[in-house]
């Protein structure tokens, strides 16, 4: 047992080693500290001036290289996609300035931005489970292909991919019609705005940047990861349906470009913000059509290769309508004669 004598003993020590403490700090090894804490302070104050320097230089780098970037970019994405309908569709928190981004390099590739789709919550909201159940078995008999997977999600991302390349002088087009009719309706749709032209060839799907607070609890975490699988699934059915690229940012697992990768179905993008991110769109679009395999392009989480490979594309085929002469029962079809300078025989001498 510790007796009094020790404790006594042990303060003894603590004060004795503090005295020291203090005669020396004040005699004999004042300058000496003092010396080698000035030389610590004057070590620092050159480190972080060197920091500084070097982080300005790699600002000027950078400034430099997105101005290389900018002046070789009509360049590189010229006749990319020449008339190519390109139908871009964004999730819930895509800033404007990256739909605008992504416009401006499908326009400089050739292509065009037919229809633009607003997607709402109500596609990923945990809660609204019965509601998409319900509108899956409205939309499921209009879809003129059927997907393997079973799944609300995939039925409805089946039927947004139709609704937005169906082409509306061909079979299927009062289908699509029934479909954006059901997805824009009623106070909260899954579509909150649906801004198309006419049918598009190719569908971009731009989602947005997702940020977590450190202190985030695991019901925020699961939370956002149950939505962000919600939104993959949804892209991998559109993916399925249509020629499709999803791009935005992956600097986080929270972010769903993230999530989309995990599956390796769907051709990614990320660093929309950047100059480089923004002209991979149209190339990976012109990639993935000319049947180059899924690939994560960029240097995000999951990215497998930084920039897309450079395909140009024909121009899209033209379809041939019939005649509706032919369909409504008119003459047969080998009975038609063809336009031609040539004379008949009619008109010969």
């Amino acid at each position: 047992m510790i007796d009094f004598r020790y404790h006594v003993v042990s303060l003894i020590s603590v004060l004795l080693a503090l005295a020291v403490g203090i005669v020396l700090g004040a005699g004999p090894l004042q300058g000496a500290i003092a010396d080698t804490l000035t030389v610590q302070v004057e070590t620092l104050r050159e480190e972080r001036s060197q920091l500084r320097a070097e982080v300005e230089e790699a600002g000027v780098q950078l400034d430099r290289n997105a101005t290389y970037i900018e002046a070789t970019a009509p360049a590189l994405l010229s006749d990319v996609m020449p008339q190519w309908r390109v139908a871009v569709v964004t999730l819930p928190g895509v800033a404007e300035d990256d739909l605008e981004g992504v416009t401006e390099r499908i326009d400089e590739a050739g292509g065009r931005v037919t229809a633009t789709v607003a997607l709402t919550d109500m596609w990923a909201d945990a809660g609204q489970g019965a509601f998409r159940a319900q509108l899956a078995s409205r939309v499921g008999d209009d879809l003129t292909q059927q997907p393997q997977e079973a799944g609300d999600q995939v039925v409805l991302g089946y039927a947004l991919a139709q609704a937005l390349t169906e082409d509306a002088a061909l079979a299927g087009a009062e289908e699509a019609t029934a479909i954006r009719t059901a997805f824009t309706e009623g106070e909260e749709p899954l579509v909150a705005n649906w801004a198309s032209e006419e049918v598009a060839d190719m569908v971009v799907v731009v989602t947005p940047l997702t940020t977590l607070a450190e202190d985030a609890d695991d019901e925020q975490i699961a939370q956002t990861t149950a939505r962000n699988e919600s939104w993959r699934v949804v892209t991998a059915a559109v993916a399925d349906r249509a020629t499709t690229v999803a791009t935005g940012y992956a600097r986080s697992d929270a972010d769903v470009l993230v999530a989309i990768r995990v599956a390796e179905t769907v051709t990614t993008v990320d660093g929309l913000s950047s100059a480089v991110g923004r002209i991979s769109v149209p190339l990976a679009l012109a990639a993935t059509q000319s049947g180059l395999d899924p690939q994560a392009y960029g240097y995000g989480i999951g990215a497998t290769q930084d920039v897309p490979t450079v395909v140009r594309l024909d121009p899209p085929a033209t379809v041939v309508l019939p005649d509706p002469a032919d369909v409504d029962g008119g003459e047969p079809e080998d009975s038609a004669t063809d336009v031609t300078d040539e004379p008949t025989d009619e008109e010969s001498p």
